[in-house]
C-alpha cells in the first residue's frame, strides 16, 4: 500500500477529533489522563498530526480551559474547537466538527479522543479507500474500519452536505451515517479501532 503520510492528499482533508465529553463513567476528565508520557488526548492529536491532513481540529467542551492550558500542541496545521452543548453528548461534537469543513466542501477523517489505540497504518488505509471513493463518486460518503465485523474509527466522510449535518442535531453519530448513500467498510486486523476508554477500570487494564 502507498504511504500516504509522505505525500500531500489530492483531496483536501480536515481530521476532527471529538474529545468535548464529560467524563462522567470515568469520574475525572479522561483526556488529561496520563498516557505514554502525556495526556491521553494530546498522545491522540499527536498521532492524528502524522496523518498530515490539511487541519487537524479537537473538538472540547467539558472543562475545556484546563485542557487548553495543559495541553500545548506546537504545530500550525492544528486548532481548538469549543462545542458549547457538549452536554447533548457526542452528536453535537460531530456537528460542530463537520461544520469546520462543509463551507469549504473539504473531506473529513473522524477520530474519538479517547480511543489511541488506531494503528497508523489503519488511518491511512481508510485514507487512501476515502480519497479514492470521493473522486469517483459525487454524493455523501462514509468509509470506516471493521474489526470482528464491528465497524469503528476513524470514519472518513466526503461530499457531506450542509442539510445533513444540520440533521445530526437530530439524531446520533450513528443514525447519521446510516443517513448516508454509499457506506463502506472495510475489515482490517487492528482491534484499537475499538478500543476507547470510558471508566477507571478500562484505563489501568489498556494503558
Amino acid at each position: 500500500m502507498r504511504n500516504l503520510s509522505t505525500n500531500h492528499h489530492k483531496r483536501p482533508m480536515k481530521a476532527i477529533i471529538l474529545a468535548a465529553g464529560l467524563s462522567t463513567r470515568m469520574g475525572r476528565t479522561k483526556q488529561l489522563l496520563p498516557f505514554k508520557g502525556t495526556t491521553m488526548l494530546h498522545y491522540v492529536i499527536e498521532q492524528v498530526l502524522k496523518l498530515h491532513c490539511k487541519e487537524v481540529i479537537a473538538v472540547i467542551g467539558h472543562d475545556a480551559v484546563t485542557i487548553m492550558e495543559r495541553i500545548k500542541i506546537n504545530n500550525p496545521s492544528f486548532s481548538w474547537a469549543y462545542n458549547s452543548d457538549y452536554a447533548n453528548g457526542q452528536s453535537s461534537s460531530l456537528y460542530k466538527g463537520l461544520t469546520q469543513v462543509a463551507f469549504s466542501k473539504e473531506d473529513a477523517l473522524v477520530f474519538l479522543g479517547d480511543a489511541p489505540f488506531i494503528e497508523k497504518e489503519t488511518s491511512e488505509m481508510i485514507i487512501q479507500r476515502g480519497q479514492q471513493l470521493a473522486r469517483e463518486k459525487k454524493h455523501p460518503i462514509s468509509i470506516r474500519p471493521s474489526y470482528d465485523q464491528t465497524p469503528g474509527h476513524p470514519v472518513y466522510f466526503a461530499n457531506i452536505n450542509n442539510t445533513m449535518i444540520h440533521s445530526i442535531q437530530q439524531q446520533s453519530g450513528k443514525n447519521f451515517i446510516q443517513t448516508i448513500p454509499y457506506k463502506e467498510e472495510i475489515a482490517v486486523n487492528d482491534r484499537g479501532i475499538l478500543l476507547d476508554i470510558d471508566t477507571i477500570k478500562e484505563y489501568e487494564k489498556l494503558k
